[in-house]
């Protein structure tokens, strides 16, 4: 499969050796999703992928979610995993979650496949869709819970993560852009004209 708005439901039964899913992937990079039964954790790693770090030197891409609860090997264990461009959401057995944000910046980095290391792990389901960005969410009447800043530089991000603008002036920062939602520093901004 491939894409960057894309939801994966899959159910595994555990065997002894890692699986998983490889995302955003192209012929020179990947981040892979994997779960361990012998640490029953799961990591994800964009350690291997072309993407704008924010995160160096804390996690270098590389997080690792220990399961608070022990999954024994011939049980199952559901993944759902939500991409959304630029946000990965991952839910585990319908109970455990986590959100990691990826800045990918290679364009044709949305190769996904699932994986399994020597095939130890039987595949009970998997499923998945590709979502639709132009459908509408029916938010409508966004306020802001603070002033804008109207000064000093900003940086302007797509809603998919992709840099429009470094150390932008605030004030004008949005003039040249389409109408839409953008990401200024760290608010979303609405641009209606």
């Amino acid at each position: 499969m491939s894409g960057r708005a894309v939801e994966i439901e899959a159910t595994f039964t555990i065997g002894s050796n890692p699986f998983g899913f490889k995302i955003f992937k192209n012929s020179t990079a990947e981040a892979t999703i994997t779960y361990n039964y012998a640490s029953s954790s799961l990591t994800v790693d964009f350690s291997r992928l072309t993407r704008l770090v924010n995160d160096g030197g804390v996690y270098n891409g590389v997080y690792t979610l220990t399961m608070p609860e022990y999954l024994r090997r011939g049980s199952d264990i559901k993944i759902n995993l939500f991409i959304d461009h630029s946000i990965l959401d991952i839910f585990i057995n319908d109970r455990w979650a986590s959100s990691i944000r990826v800045f990918p910046t290679d364009s044709d980095a949305n190769g996904i496949e699932a994986f399994s290391n020597n095939g130890s792990t039987a595949v009970k389901s998997l499923r998945a869709w590709n979502l639709n960005p132009s459908a509408s969410s029916g938010i409508d009447g966004v306020l802001a819970d603070r002033p804008a800043a109207n000064d000093g530089p900003v940086n302007v991000y797509t809603l998919t993560g992709q840099l429009i603008h470094r150390a932008a002036n605030a004030d004008e920062a949005l003039d040249s852009l389409p109408a839409g939602i953008y990401i200024v520093d760290d608010r979303k901004v609405a641009k209606t004209r």
